[in-house]
């Protein structure tokens, strides 16, 4: 896409659960928080990008001050809560905002709805 600075905000660390669909993490990555995680698969691709990983609650001072400063936010989370407080902040400071969220819900181990 072109982008060459990026901010990730998450204070989730790897968990063995988490293994199947973080990509790059591996088991040696457990424990480690998320965003380290995708700023070395960003780097791995991109060298010279500048990633600033904030291992912070979205609801963080610091969270909300560099997210004012953003061309375009993706909300990649998986609560309403998050997903609220970026659509406010978005709706405030005039940035464009992507939800990518996926929710899937299974009865008796079947896929019964699926929505995104």
């Amino acid at each position: 896409m072109g982008c060459r600075n990026s901010v990730l905000i998450d204070d989730d660390i790897v968990e063995d659960t988490d293994l199947n669909r973080l990509v790059s993490a591996t088991p040696a990555d457990v424990g480690t928080p998320k965003v380290f995680v995708a700023r070395r698969m960003i780097r791995s691709i991109v060298k010279e990008a500048k990633v600033l990983a904030l291992n912070k609650s979205l609801r963080s001072e610091q969270a909300l001050d560099v997210l004012k400063g953003a061309d375009i936010i993706f909300g990649c989370v998986d609560n309403d809560g998050a997903r609220l407080i970026l659509n406010e902040l978005a709706l405030a400071y005039n940035i464009p905002y992507i939800d990518i969220a996926v929710g899937i819900n299974t009865t008796d181990d079947i896929v019964s709805e699926v929505g995104g």
